[in-house]
């Protein structure tokens, strides 16, 4: 199972997602009563395995395994988010339902497992005949080491610069960069834009105007800055 971005999702899906969200809440707050609901899912424990190859963005290689207890729920949906604000976590996407088999519910136990990416955000609803409870969120971001997250977001203190045309080899064109290599450029989610090296340097094509960050090896060190394209 992998999971792929879609930002197109059919309206009908977006309605369901809303009315089961808003049962959700109503649900969430009934916990106490003696209508049957389930017990809200608690993580337990939460492993992010395989290591985290931002650079080369092998989603496949990272596996998650949750673990959740519960009781009295029949059906269980995995929520995930794409995208998150780096450092604040907040969902920069809509989260996604995901429905796991009823046998991922074993004596009050949920286990799921999946692949994970930084950035990312998931929750868990169980449901029984009475209705919906969701767990907490959790965010991937938590528990990756601060010195990786500096390598993929960059220094939080990093201010924008201006790059004139060829200043230590860097051209700015219409959405396109051309800089020396070794060199990477990734949005300031930390998605990386894969470069053409065209023999004399790198060459980089983005999707979309905005703010990149660039990470250049200098004086036997790596160097970031941000820039405009």
């Amino acid at each position: 199972m992998r999971y792929e971005k879609n930002k197109v999702v059919n309206s009908m899906r977006h309605i369901l997602f809303i009315l089961m969200f808003l049962t959700c809440q109503l649900c969430a707050g009934q916990e106490a009563d003696s209508t049957g609901l389930p017990q809200k899912p608690i993580f337990i424990d939460v492993q992010l395995n395989g290591e985290l190859n931002w650079e080369h963005q092998k989603y496949y290689e990272q596996k998650f395994r949750f673990t959740l207890t519960t009781h009295n729920a029949k059906h269980v949906y995995l929520l995930f988010c794409f995208e998150t604000d780096y450092p604040d976590n907040v969902p920069l996407d809509y989260f996604t339902p995901y429905i796991y088999p009823d046998s991922c519910i074993k004596n009050d136990t949920i286990v799921l497992e999946g692949y994970w990416d930084h950035g990312e955000a998931y929750a868990v609803w169980v449901s029984n005949d009475y209705g919906w409870v969701t767990s907490d969120t959790i965010y991937t971001n938590d528990y990756i080491s601060q010195e990786i997250l500096d390598l993929i977001y960059g220094p939080v203190d990093i201010e924008a610069v201006e790059t004139p045309v060829g200043k230590e080899g860097i051209s700015i064109g219409p959405l396109t960069l051309r800089c020396p290599s070794p060199a990477q450029l990734c949005n300031l989610q930390g998605r990386t834009v894969e470069p053409v090296d065209t023999g004399g340097g790198l060459l980089f094509r983005v999707p979309r105007h905005g703010v990149y960050l660039l990470r250049m090896r200098q004086a036997g060190r790596w160097v970031a800055r941000k820039v405009a394209l």
